[in-house]
């Protein structure tokens, strides 16, 4: 599974080797907003982030295993996302 998230990271000019996306783009790469995802982290519902004054980075390494741990087989599926 990394390998096609390094192939779709590449797609939008990041890697997971890079060590950590901005805000920009983790909504590009989920295909939402940074807004959103400001909401995400002040309910504590998204992947873990960095923070460095007014600096929000997120690990590659947290994004994966968020991804991992919300990817679902069916729209009941209460260990996914709807359980956050």
């Amino acid at each position: 599974m990394i390998d096609g998230n390094r192939e779709r990271g590449e797609e939008i000019g990041m890697t997971i080797q890079d060590g950590h996306a901005t805000p920009e783009q983790l909504a590009q790469r989920w295909h939402t907003s940074t807004a959103s995802l400001a909401q995400d982290r002040y309910r504590g519902t998204g992947p873990k982030f960095l923070k460095r004054g007014r600096r929000v980075l997120y690990p590659w390494s947290e994004i994966v295993e968020w991804e991992a741990s919300h990817t679902v087989s069916r729209t009941d599926d209460s260990s996914g996302s709807a359980a956050c």
